[in-house]
């Protein structure tokens, strides 16, 4: 696993995300203006979970990486990630085959 991980990070950040479960903070939200603190702040992560990550494994990574028990977590929606397609069936035979065109 770790040669695995040296050679998609050094691939780029395109071949990474899509072997690896990725997050972004798409949502802040705080004060109304410039010089006033908030008195509550939130934030949104959008999570894209691949391969044996789970909402659960995902919840505690974060809960981990804040390290702040009065920061409160909840989860808005969400689903697991989808299973592995079967590769050895005659859909994918014809997904992959470069001399068949999509129908229209």
């Amino acid at each position: 696993m770790p040669l695995f991980k040296l050679i998609t990070s050094l691939k780029g950040g395109e071949f990474y995300a899509i072997t690896h479960t990725t997050q972004a903070i798409t949502k802040l939200s705080g004060s109304e203006a410039y010089n006033v603190l908030a008195e509550n702040a939130s934030m949104g992560i959008n999570l894209r979970l691949l391969g044996n990550d789970t909402i659960e494994k995902a919840m505690k990574h974060i809960k981990k990486a804040i390290n702040n028990p009065e920061i409160e977590l909840k989860i808005v929606s969400g689903s697991e990630p989808a299973i592995c397609s079967d590769t050895n069936c005659k859909q994918w035979n014809l997904l992959s085959d470069p001399g068949v065109s999509a129908p229209r």
